[in-house]
């Protein structure tokens, strides 16, 4: 219902992953007014440096970087969805 309301607006919101005082990582998370309520876009961008890129393969196990985060945005956008038209509140 929330939709329906005049309301205009277009924000993003940055977060970044830091470990040791390396960046590693940024997600963006950018939120635009569309005809049928909202249009939510998340972009990542790997900031590891080679010597990185290389430890978290053997750490982690994940050989695709950029295919396995694209995976997990897709269920993130998904619940999101799901839940704004649902009319779900978070908990607070």
């Amino acid at each position: 219902m929330w939709a329906l309301l005049p309301h205009k607006w277009r924000t993003t919101s940055y977060v970044a992953l830091t470990a040791m005082g390396l960046d590693i990582a940024e997600w963006r998370y950018t939120f635009e007014p569309a005809p049928t309520g909202c249009r939510v876009t998340e972009t990542w961008t790997d900031r590891r440096n080679r010597v990185l890129k290389t430890l978290s393969r053997r750490v982690t196990g994940v050989v695709d970087r950029a295919a396995h985060n694209r995976a997990g945005m897709e269920k993130t956008l998904e619940r999101l969805a799901k839940a704004a038209e649902s009319g779900a509140t978070a908990n607070t």
